[in-house]
């Protein structure tokens, strides 16, 4: 979540006053704050409502489906889960929690639903309303009963909100500025509850959709999660990678006060930046720089390091004058296994080549493939590549042909019934949402570069 520079004009209130909070709060004249639905009872309803709506429009497509030729009935099931995606974000938009997590990252990862949907869904990336800052203050006192003696100044007006916490500009007792993260009030047993709920759910969804044990999806969704409401594992995520990158002049990665850090509050020096709707009137040579550094930095990541920062979401980078960008949000890393990196290698190698032929033998290496053995189809490779070839062929620049998505999206509608039994490794889902989300920032950086030469620098296809 970015604490962009924009702020610096937001004025301070003193956090011990919670009159004084709520006053401010209402007098910034930005998005109200909301409160937050943490009753357990609440929320099952909530979620038992929409798994009844779900539900029941699956068993009437189902039934109707008998008597319907497979092209209409392909046609009828897409207009179905159009109409279930907007239920979806209506429903997981309001709650926060694993409840809107669990619908980020569906959309995040397109191989999981048909492009429509997916695009439906998208819309829960958006910044979650935040809730009042005295709401916050159960937390700050759980962790730290001292936080007014540790903090001179705390600002009320949110700098970002998300769907498990907040950040909000501070300032310690000896005059350092810093960012403080704060979960919100019970936030863990909320999405510890949602989370049986949400599982039926997503098992209801998955097996209208596949064939394959989403069990073994859900368990990755759901060891992310758990993960992302322990704060102490994002230290240490966000110190590690201070370690891995600690030579590199292209990132930056802001200091955590670990001694102002706990289960619930992470404190971070403050690092402001402009965002990618910033930088969107920049030169032409800032905004490549940017890109290119920003592709370095991924490619960096998952062939030397072999660790994912996966969530790509917008708000989680800033961008500086130099071209250095800054990440924020730890909570979600990916420690890639070590039998993918030849496969990835592989098909960077292959796409270079315009080897369509030999992808479907590199993906079986990578454990993806049809439920019986059979490797993806070469004709659906060949689509993918076709569109994409031109990141492969030199310069290129992301966002200048918006056809791209358009042909994406035709292409996956055209073979997500053909989908319905191919098998993956549940390690691949926040690697394949992290690379999307990737090729998304830099379409809306506008960035152009010879993708092809970083590719082989940093992903050292030749070596297979």
């Amino acid at each position: 979540m970015n604490p962009t520079s924009s702020s610096d004009q937001q004025a301070r209130s003193n956090p011990v006053s919670t009159d004084v909070e709520r006053t401010n709060d209402q007098a910034q004249g930005h998005r109200h704050p909301e409160s937050l639905v943490t009753g357990t009872f609440s929320r099952f309803i909530e979620i038992g409502g929409l798994m009844g709506k779900i539900g029941a429009s699956v068993i009437g497509n189902s039934t109707a489906g008998l008597f319907r030729a497979a092209t209409r009935q392909q046609d009828k099931a897409l207009q179905m889960w159009m109409k279930n995606g907007h239920r979806i974000v209506d429903t997981l938009g309001r709650m926060k929690g694993a409840a809107m997590k669990v619908g980020q990252m569906l959309s995040l990862h397109d191989g999981l639903l048909p492009p429509e949907v997916a695009q439906i869904l998208s819309t829960l990336q958006k910044e979650a309303p935040p809730v009042p800052f005295s709401e916050l203050q159960a937390t700050l006192e759980q962790d730290f009963p001292d936080y007014r003696h540790r903090f001179s100044d705390i600002e009320t007006e949110a700098l970002a909100s998300a769907s498990i916490g907040q950040v909000h500009r501070a300032r310690l007792r000896d005059g350092r500025d810093v960012v403080i993260k704060v979960q919100y009030p019970g936030i863990d047993r909320v999405i510890r509850s949602d989370l049986s709920n949400l599982k039926t759910m997503f098992r209801m969804i998955g097996s209208t959709l596949f064939k394959i044990d989403m069990n073994i999806i859900w368990s990755e969704i759901q060891e992310r999660l758990l993960e992302e409401i322990d704060y102490r594992n994002e230290l240490r995520n966000q110190t590690r990678f201070q370690q891995l990158f600690a030579d590199d002049d292209g990132i930056i990665i802001p200091r955590l006060y670990s001694e102002h850090c706990g289960a619930h509050v992470l404190t971070s020096e403050y690092v402001p930046g402009r965002t990618l709707t910033d930088i969107t009137g920049e030169t032409d040579a800032q905004r490549n720089a940017w890109g290119r550094n920003l592709m370095r930095i991924y490619l960096k990541q998952i062939f030397q390091h072999r660790l994912l920062h996966a969530d790509p979401n917008a708000g989680n980078y800033a961008f500086l004058p130099d071209g250095k960008i800054a990440f924020y949000d730890f909570g979600n890393v990916k420690q890639i296994p070590d039998f993918l990196i030849p496969g990835y290698r592989r098909l960077i190698a292959a796409a270079l080549r315009n080897d369509a032929d030999r992808i479907p033998e590199i993906l079986k290496t990578m454990r993806i493939h049809h439920l019986d053995g059979r490797p993806v189809r070469t004709e659906i490779i060949s689509g993918y590549l076709e569109i994409f070839a031109p990141v492969f062929r030199g310069e290129y620049c992301f966002g200048s042909d918006e056809s791209i998505v358009r042909k994406v999206m035709d292409l996956g509608r055209s073979y997500w019934f053909d989908a319905f039994d191919i098998t993956f490794p549940p390690d691949i889902i926040f690697i394949d949402r992290t690379v999307g989300g990737l090729l998304g920032n830099l379409s809306r950086i506008k960035a152009c570069a010879d993708w092809s030469e970083l590719m082989r620098v940093h992903g050292d296809p030749q070596a297979y």
